[in-house]
């Protein structure tokens, strides 16, 4: 396993992202959430392939109460660097400064229970409005509660170029986790990728699969999406010219922005755990290829690679 130096750690060139353990998710996901001895299998897989960062969060069902469980046995358990989320808090822009602190610490505290930590290596706002919403007062807290040591570091997850941009220009963000793939190539024509390197902040590219959506075969593909299907025949015709499978040159092309630190996939079972492990440690892309890819798929419309907008086009598609 390959590993990057950030936010002064060893961080793995592969993280693993955990809300499938705790909930439904993906619109590739056939099985559902595995069981719990499927994922401390998968965990174990993961470690033993040199993966130290999970990535979690409050929102996502029983995820962190699962990592929880699992990491209470390790006895390398602080070397394992968990990322969890704030979440989106009911009636927070009608709360005192006073509630709304007190609410912050306590979301924080019921997801170090779950997790069975005394800190999170990294937590993130959930919703990218937190970190300027109430003049500031979110990211003022977590940095008293980075303070406390009960946070090492402080970021927050985005879905758009604009909200990525902000991200470095807010104190104390150290952070920033992004959507980033062959299909959605907008943080890198919006310079962000290089900003946030010359800037010294930690990247964690999610989406490289956009769900399953570039792996998973044309004729499997939801009736919504189906603008999609052009770009998907096109991008597996290069990778059989290349020589290289789809989930290769999807993942080895995240990992090859510039800036990006680690690449976060989620699994659904063993196998895929086994299969991600395998790409991490495959030979990068040659020069050629990867601009053969950023050609071929810079311009794909938004509504395609945003997740929070495909629901949009399955209800446009309703009678």
């Amino acid at each position: 396993m390959e590993y990057a130096n950030a936010l002064g750690r060893r961080v793995s060139i592969l993280t693993l992202g955990a809300v499938q353990f705790g909930m439904n998710y993906g619109i590739a996901n056939k099985t559902g959430r595995p069981t719990r001895k499927e994922v401390f299998e998968i965990l174990d897989i993961a470690r033993d392939a040199g993966v130290n960062v999970l990535d979690t969060a409050y929102a996502y069902g029983e995820s962190e109460k699962v990592l929880g469980e699992w990491l209470s046995g390790r006895a390398d358990r602080d070397a394992i660097l968990v990322a969890t989320k704030l979440p989106e808090i009911e009636g927070f822009a009608d709360m005192s400064e006073g509630e709304a602190k007190s609410k912050i610490a306590e979301v924080l505290s019921t997801s170090l229970r779950r997790l069975r930590l005394e800190r999170v290596f990294l937590y993130l706002l959930h919703r990218a409005e937190h970190m300027t919403c109430r003049d500031g007062l979110v990211m003022r807290h977590l940095d008293s509660l980075r303070r406390e040591g009960l946070v090492e570091h402080v970021g927050v997850s985005v879905y758009t170029p604009e909200e990525a941009l902000l991200a470095l220009s807010v104190e104390g963000v150290s952070a920033v986790q992004v959507p980033c793939s062959v299909f959605d190539q907008r943080l890198r024509r919006s310079g962000f990728l290089e900003r946030a390197q010359r800037q010294g902040v930690a990247v964690f590219a999610r989406s490289v699969f956009l769900q399953g959506l570039i792996l998973m075969p044309v004729g499997d593909v939801p009736a919504h999406l189906d603008e999609i299907a052009p770009y998907k025949r096109g991008f597996e015709r290069l990778c059989r010219e290349a020589g290289r499978s789809v989930a290769e040159v999807a993942f080895l092309f995240s990992r090859a922005e510039e800036g990006v630190t680690s690449v976060l996939v989620g699994v659904d079972n063993v196998a895929q755990m086994r299969a991600n492990v395998e790409l991490a440690a495959r030979p990068p892309l040659s020069p050629d290829l990867l601009e053969k890819v950023r050609e071929s798929f810079c311009s794909i419309p938004e509504r395609l690679v945003n997740p929070a907008r495909w629901r949009e086009l399955e209800d446009r598609r309703k009678p």
